[in-house]
């Protein structure tokens, strides 16, 4: 029984071109896509100041919304009990794990703390402040 090779380096090549020509009409999609997203990302940037300018000027309260570079975040320059008071004082049934998330999502700088850590001693603060108050002893805390 004899054995023949069989070459296959024309199949290779064949595939191998197939391949980068593929790549090659991904990549120029790509380009399209990212010029797509930031024309939609400006287009989005313009509503939202026009829409922040007429609520304004229709009386509507919005939260302390700031620019960091292009990019508005919410809690800027806040400690984490302010701006978790804000968040309470929307939601108050919010957990502890749906606070940290909002707080992330929204950009807040946790100034190297664990998010976690960080809402949980804010929480435990505020509801230690709250039964204080309740009891008649209120002596108000800062932070």
């Amino acid at each position: 029984m004899t054995t023949t090779n069989t070459d296959i380096r024309q199949h290779l090549k064949n595939r191998i071109a197939e391949l980068e020509n593929k790549r090659k009409a991904l990549e120029e999609k790509k380009v399209k896509i990212l010029s797509s997203l930031a024309d939609n990302a400006r287009q989005l940037d313009a509503l939202k100041t026009v829409y922040e300018s007429e609520a304004g000027r229709f009386g509507e309260i919005s939260a302390p919304l700031f620019k960091q570079g292009e990019e508005s975040y919410r809690f800027a320059g806040m400690k984490v009990g302010e701006a978790l008071r804000i968040i309470r004082d929307e939601q108050p049934q919010i957990t502890r794990e749906e606070a940290t998330k909002i707080l992330q999502e929204g950009g807040f700088d946790f100034k190297g703390k664990r998010p976690i850590s960080a809402v949980h001693f804010a929480f435990v603060a505020q509801d230690r402040e709250r039964k204080r108050k309740e009891n008649g002893y209120y002596v108000k805390q800062t932070g």
